[in-house]
């Protein structure tokens, strides 16, 4: 038995408890400011607002951080295609440059 199994869930779940109380405990009017903009919202809203975006950024971060393809494609050995620089087993190939 995985005991991962079970404790992954329980701690995700205890965080978005406490996410959730610290949200309900916070309802007070606040200015937010961002460049030239002030905006007055609910403190409630600001931080919903805020753990939606953090949780979308969870989400595609892993996406936009992928490793690239490299072009040209390395082709396995087995394939039977010739690879650039790889002897392809003609005569002349095997020949030694002086």
């Amino acid at each position: 038995m995985n005991p991962m199994r079970y404790i992954k869930p329980a701690v995700i779940g205890a965080l978005l408890l406490a996410l959730v109380v610290v949200i309900v405990q916070n309802t007070g009017p606040v200015q937010v400011r961002a460049l030239v903009f002030t905006i007055e919202m609910p403190l409630i809203l600001l931080l919903v607002l805020t753990a939606g975006a953090s949780f979308l950024v969870g989400l595609l971060a892993p996406a936009l951080w992928r490793p690239r393809r490299t072009w040209p494609r390395p082709v396995p050995a087995s394939s039977g295609i010739e690879q650039p620089g790889q002897p392809s087993g003609h005569a002349a190939d095997r020949r030694r440059v002086a």
